[in-house]
């Protein structure tokens, strides 16, 4: 038996020492070691094969200034070509120049236009091109005649008168004076009684017409045109109703209007 130097009994037992409980955190990671810092490279300036500043001062002043291609939106829209700018300029800038100019080229000449065509019209400068701007000679025109041939004048006779029969005398008289009378002669169906010698009505195509028969008439002559078509007139007859003589009627047949003065040759 060995002997451990303790006598049981003696009360110097000694018990193992209790673990410690574990931790209910993670352990930590384990340090990095520290890092070297980065190396620098050695520059040079300037680099291997760059001109020397001397170089630089004696390149001519009029050298051309460096272009750099143009990448606006505007240049780099389908099928337009990239071409060389000025540094600092886009052709988006140069184009609205453009269009100033131009506009205001235009607006100086319709001015200048404006003002030489207001000087020629008031007088205050000659037309270079002889005679006078827009005149055109004007003929003389022929005359316009006032009344037609009795042959091409067709008129119906109206009695609105009180005397018998005398819607019938006059139809026949104006027939031996060359003029037609398409219907018999009757009474006038109107309400209202002329107040001159005779009433003429007719329509726009009749003017000439009625003018003529107007000539055959003694005293006042009232004109009516309405909405009729044709040539046709209405000799309407009043109280006081007489034809000319003949001599007067023919005569009156064969006026016609003279000439102007200023077309008189």
């Amino acid at each position: 038996m060995v002997d451990d130097g303790t006598t049981p009994g003696s009360g110097d037992d000694r018990t193992a020492p209790t673990p410690p409980p574990p931790s209910p955190f993670p352990p930590p990671p384990p340090s990095e070691p520290p890092s070297e810092p980065p190396l620098r490279a050695e520059v040079t300036w300037p680099p291997a094969g760059a001109p020397s500043a001397d170089s630089v001062d004696d390149a001519p002043d009029d050298a051309a200034e460096p272009t750099v291609p143009d990448v606006t939106p505007a240049a780099m829209a389908p099928g337009r070509s990239i071409g060389p700018v000025r540094a600092g300029e886009s052709d988006g800038r140069r184009r609205p120049r453009r269009q100033t100019w131009t506009f205001l080229g235009l607006l100086a000449g319709v001015l200048v236009l404006g003002l030489l065509s207001a000087a020629v019209f008031l007088g205050a400068l000659t037309w270079p091109f002889g005679g006078s701007p827009g005149a055109t000679p004007s003929p003389c025109p022929s005359p316009v005649s006032e009344i037609q041939s009795a042959a091409l004048t067709k008129v119906r006779v109206l009695n609105a008168s009180d005397r018998r029969g005398l819607a019938l005398a006059t139809a026949r008289e104006l027939q031996k004076r060359g003029f037609k009378v398409p219907s018999p002669p009757g009474n006038d169906t109107g309400s209202v009684k002329p107040t001159t010698a005779a009433v003429v009505r007719h329509g726009l195509a009749g003017a000439t017409a009625a003018r003529t028969v107007a000539t055959q008439v003694k005293g006042k002559v009232a004109d009516e045109q309405d909405d009729r078509l044709g040539e046709v007139v209405d000799l309407v007859l009043g109280q006081t109703f007489a034809l000319v003589d003949p001599a007067t009627g023919t005569a009156a047949l064969r006026s016609r209007p003279a000439p102007s003065p200023s077309c008189q040759s």
